[in-house]
């Protein structure tokens, strides 16, 4: 006699479905020991990083954040929608709920405010963070098909560098590989047509600004930990502001590297460069501890002479300590646009700075 029991079986939402069809083979791993590191040195994805970083710090020379000075297109506004919609699903998976998330988004002092035991909030920051990251893999596919170009091929490979940006729902760990992914998402939509040649100074000023505001959010909501690195390396977290941001600076600065701790400096051009926004940022972080202490690689770069001297010896620890660190770039992914596939012998791109 058969069973009278019925199941309830929970039906998938369309969009989880597309979410589970997009994600079917679409990426591969490639690095999975030190020895792969020469082929991911001789790779196309390697060649177009770099690349893609030094024609932005060219092209970067000179602009400020605030103002308007350059062209923010319609295409670029869509992207951003992307960050509205990520940071208001960041309010939603708040780890004490939706009212106090609304309240810590409007203001991120003290926004964990509780008396519980540091392992149980950690747990449950933890746990927040799963589930916010879990709710982006199953919408961005659908988001990026209403925010990209119209019959845009490449929306999957893009949306698999993007939730790869975020952090490890694993280890809740973030740190430069995966800054590193959201660099493999920028420079994908410049190759894939999404973006145009005009586009590439609100990608950094405007777009990763944004990236980089929702990821310090995320760290402070959800309390992920730093990957860990070597002494050596410019940050635990995040490179790119000081790169980029030493490439504004190369032409018409308003200040010397040895100026920047000046009090009239940083409260007059803080909102104004990525480099000293980023060094508020991590003089805070480590409750005015001085720079030379907690970060003493990045003291000695802002000890040089000149800016495009500190861009020289930013980009040359960026390359040692970050793409030719196998333990940072392990989890990276390949696919059609950032290509695993060997590129012909060639000297990297250089930026031209001054």
């Amino acid at each position: 006699m058969g069973s009278k029991n019925i199941y309830q079986v929970t039906e998938p939402t369309v969009d989880a479905i597309k979410a589970s069809t997009f994600a079917q083979h679409i990426y591969r791993k490639c690095l999975r020991s030190p020895s792969d590191l020469s082929d991911w040195k001789r790779s196309r994805a390697y060649y177009d990083v770099v690349a893609y970083i030094n024609n932005t710090s060219t092209a970067l020379q000179g602009y400020r954040q605030t103002g308007g000075n350059y062209a923010v297109s319609a295409q670029m506004r869509k992207l951003c929608r992307i960050f509205n919609w990520l940071d208001r699903l960041v309010c939603k998976h708040h780890p004490m709920g939706v009212g106090q998330g609304l309240l810590s988004c409007l203001a991120d002092e003290n926004p964990l405010g509780t008396t519980e035991s540091s392992n149980s909030l950690r747990h449950k920051c933890h746990l927040a963070f799963r589930q916010w990251l879990l709710h982006v893999q199953e919408k961005i596919f659908a988001i990026m098909e209403q925010q990209l170009r119209p019959h845009c091929k490449h929306i999957n490979e893009l949306a698999q560098y993007l939730t790869r940006s975020f952090g490890s729902i694993k280890t809740n760990i973030y740190g430069p590989g995966n800054e590193l992914m959201f660099l493999f998402f920028l420079c994908a939509l410049f190759k894939c047509g999404v973006l145009q040649s005009e586009d590439t100074v609100a990608a950094a000023l405007l777009l990763y600004q944004r990236y980089l505001e929702l990821v310090r959010r995320i760290l402070l909501f959800y309390r992920l930990a730093a990957q860990p690195t070597d002494n050596n390396s410019i940050d635990e977290r995040n490179v790119l502001p000081y790169i980029w941001g030493s490439a504004q600076l190369c032409r018409d600065a308003p200040f010397t590297p040895l100026q920047w701790q000046q009090p009239a400096i940083l409260e007059r051009h803080r909102r104004d460069y990525l480099l000293l926004s980023s060094l508020e940022y991590l003089q805070k972080e480590r409750q005015e501890v001085p720079l030379g202490v907690h970060s003493h690689q990045l003291w000695c770069v802002l000890s040089l002479a000149s800016w495009q001297d500190a861009y020289a010896a930013l980009m040359r620890t960026f390359i040692k300590h970050v793409l030719d660190d196998f333990y940072i770039v392990q989890h990276l992914i390949f696919s059609d646009i950032m290509s695993f596939s060997r590129q012909p012998s060639e000297c990297l791109q250089r930026a031209h700075l001054g």
